[in-house]
Formats: structure tokens, sequence, C-alpha cells
């Protein structure tokens, strides 16, 4: 069975990267970045991005090979706030 495995909760250890990544490179520049990366506060947020991507990638490929009888757990969902 792949690290990523539905049954392990592989996706919902990796999915939460896709955003989190990018936010941590912005809040690392706007703490260190005129002080200690001056010249070089653009590779935290570039870096967030790509492996953003490659998380992404990730959940593309675990859901793209997933067999469709697996598939239902996409159907839940969580009503968070109702209007």
């Amino acid at each position: 069975m792949s690290a990523l495995a539905v049954s392990d909760g592989g996706m919902l250890r990796v999915a939460p990267l896709v955003p989190l990544l990018p936010l941590a490179g912005a809040v690392l520049v706007g703490v260190l970045g005129p002080r200690l990366l001056k010249g070089a506060s653009h590779w935290p947020v570039i870096l967030g991005i790509a492996g953003a991507l490659a998380a992404s990638g990730v959940l593309l490929g675990t859901v793209a090979t997933m067999p469709h009888d697996r598939r239902d757990v996409f159907e839940r969902s969580y009503h968070l706030y109702s209007w």
C-alpha cells in the first residue's frame, strides 16, 4: 500500500500543505525579509509555491489512480456554516 493511501489518511496530511506552504513563505518574508533576506526575499515565497504545486500533484496523482469504488470518500460534505 502506498504512503498516501486514503485509508491511512494520506491525503488529509498532504492537502493542508497546498495553502499553508505559500502562506508560510509569505510570513517568513514578512518577518525576516527586510533585515535578513534583503534581496533574496522572493525565494521563500517561490519555494512555498513550488511545494504547494508538488503537493497538488501528489493529490492529483492519488485521486487519479484511486479505484472508482474508493472515490466515495469525496462524496462527504461538511457544513460549517448555514446562511
